[in-house]
């Protein structure tokens, strides 16, 4: 890998990393009324494991859903310059 790849690497790791700590102190203060409510920790954790896992996999899809659009711009972009 090269130096600029690397660096975009951490980059976005970064991103990623700030992203999850902000969606996690804000459902903070919901978990904790799960919890006054009854829900278990176990449970409080299967509902956000399950929320996390339902984006992914729509994020998934959008960007599968995207690849046809996305390649056939690339494949002009390439004959474009050659």
């Amino acid at each position: 890998m090269s130096e600029p790849e690397i660096m975009a690497l951490l980059l976005g790791g970064v991103g990623v990393a700030s992203a999850v700590n902000v969606f996690a102190k804000e459902k903070l203060p919901i978990a904790a009324i799960l919890r006054c409510l009854g829900a278990t920790q176990r449970t409080v954790f299967a509902i956000y494991l399950l929320q996390a896992a339902v984006m992914g996999f729509a994020g998934a899809a959008v960007g599968v859903a995207s690849l046809p659009m996305t390649a056939a711009a690339e494949v002009e972009a390439v004959c474009e310059i050659a």
